[in-house]
């Protein structure tokens, strides 16, 4: 078995892997272009339909959960709620 994150399609066709990064404590989050997750004390998003992924936050403790806002990502830590431009 592989730790890595994986798309599962709705069509049936085998699973794709998006990134060979676990997720976690926090469960992967989406939007309409991205799917967001927490490795380790890092955060990335890869696009939905393929692409290269990006980190885009590193965090001084593990990230407990993420929410994907409008135009902003937030995730809670042990240290409060911290937020930054998506």
């Amino acid at each position: 078995t592989s730790d890595a994150l994986l798309a599962v399609p709705e069509s049936g066709d085998p699973p794709r892997q998006l990134s060979a990064k676990p997720c976690g404590m926090a469960p992967p989050r989406l939007d309409g272009d991205f799917v967001y997750w927490a490795h380790g004390k890092s955060i990335s998003r890869v696009p939905r339909a393929r692409g290269a992924e990006q980190e885009r936050a590193r965090c001084s403790d593990w990230p407990l959960d993420l929410l994907v806002g409008d135009s902003e990502l937030f995730w809670t830590n042990g240290s409060g709620v911290r937020a930054l431009p998506k």
